[in-house]
């Protein structure tokens, strides 16, 4: 006999062996018959007992989401830290649920209060816009397989490279090119990102033009035993305790130099050349990266403005994650940098959220240079490089958020 309602959920669910339900209709059943056992199965083998256990579920669809969590007693549900109506209990089980609605083209944060006390939630959940979906009548694209490429400039790092070309690809006329840093959070469709359905929506809208997408993972030095780069990446990982994959990263993101921008000029991008008809112009030439595949973003087009002179940065690392005083510059030596050399033709966006704050200091606190007036100005350094690299490179827009 199964041990609690729960469990015999699970149990039913199993044997029905029932497959992920789509958010709306998810939804939609929540709204019409949440005391269904069709409705409860669908919930778990959606969402999962882990994640509701934990109480870290919820699934949306544009601006319509359905949270559920498990609770012996009535759980009170904060979005954005703004409480929401009472949630409702299926019956016979110590299963809650809520229903709402949310804006899009953010992303929200969630928690729940049991008896007191703050429990579970996500800070990352986003509410996406139409733009982010498959929409009918709008070809998709096509994305290559998994390719891998092998430097010689960072002696035998492998990076994983995949190759996105939207359906209006022309051969015989110059495609426009966007470098995307951690590409492999670009291939899943449907994932995180939605870069894949955007890419696709905007170029039906021509609102973008038709470009080849570049999705680059941070390189792998595990297989380069005994050269100058793994040694030096090793001994990086040894010191701030990060893994030997995520301290490469770092390496090629974070460091203030024209390494990793030679790296794609002269060996990786010439195997894309070699497939697609490429525009040349830097105009045309965009890249773009998240936290230290921001900085790296712009570090490309610092260092080669006539190969790339677009520019998107989210939350970049300007701080001294790579900074040897003497020996490579890191982030931090960006607005004194960006003031004293000549300007270049860079045309920038960025965006720098508070919600890192805590993140960019935990990153200070790992980075090479260990000072406490370091760590404390680690998040004015990253918000004033921010501000500097938009009075001197033409940018024309700052994000706070």
């Amino acid at each position: 006999m199964c041990k609690s309602v729960l469990l015999c959920l699970i149990a039913a669910a199993a044997l029905s062996a029932a497959e992920k339900t789509p958010a709306p209709k998810l939804i939609q059943m929540a709204g019409g018959e949440p005391n269904s056992a069709q409705f409860r199965e669908a919930l778990l083998a959606t969402l999962g007992e882990a994640n509701i256990q934990k109480g870290a579920a919820v699934i949306g669809e544009g601006p319509d989401f359905l949270w559920a969590v498990e609770s012996a007693s009535r759980p009170s549900l904060f979005v954005d830290d703004t409480a929401r109506p009472p949630m409702k209990q299926i019956k016979g089980s110590s299963l809650w649920i809520e229903t709402g609605n949310l804006a899009t083209g953010i992303s929200h944060t969630f928690h729940y209060v049991v008896d007191g006390k703050r429990f579970g939630g996500k800070f990352d959940v986003a509410a996406y816009g139409p733009d982010s979906y498959e929409q009918p009548g709008v070809p998709t694209g096509k994305l290559s397989e998994k390719l891998i490429h092998t430097s010689k400039i960072y002696d035998g790092m492998k990076s994983d490279y995949w190759i996105y070309v939207p359906a209006q690809y022309d051969p015989n006329v110059p495609a426009a090119l966007m470098v995307w840093h951690d590409g492999q959070g670009m291939v899943d469709r449907n994932g995180a990102s939605r870069a894949q359905n955007v890419i696709d929506n905007l170029t039906q809208q021509k609102k973008i033009p038709v470009m080849i997408s570049v999705f680059i993972s941070p390189g792998d030095i595990a297989g380069a035993e005994g050269t100058p780069t793994y040694e030096f990446v090793k001994n990086f990982s040894k010191e701030t305790g990060r893994t030997l994959k995520d301290s490469m990263r770092s390496v090629c993101y974070d460091t203030v130099s024209d390494r990793y921008a030679r790296m794609l000029r002269d060996e990786l991008l010439p195997e894309v050349y070699a497939k697609y008809n490429i525009r040349k112009d830097a105009y045309s030439r965009g890249v773009i990266g998240n936290s230290s595949g921001g900085i790296s973003a712009f570090n490309i087009a610092w260092w080669q403005p006539d190969q790339f002179s677009r520019v998107i940065t989210r939350i970049g690392t300007y701080t001294s994650i790579q900074w040897i005083p003497g020996v490579l510059d890191g982030g931090n030596v960006y607005p004194n940098k960006v003031r004293k050399e000549p300007k270049r033709n860079i045309r920038h966006r960025t965006d720098r959220r508070t919600l890192r704050a805590p993140t960019a200091v935990g990153r200070c606190r790992i980075s090479r240079w260990r000072t406490p007036s370091s760590c404390g100005n680690t998040i004015s350094i990253s918000h004033s490089a921010a501000a500097t690299i938009a009075a001197r490179t033409g940018i024309h827009k700052i994000r706070k958020s």
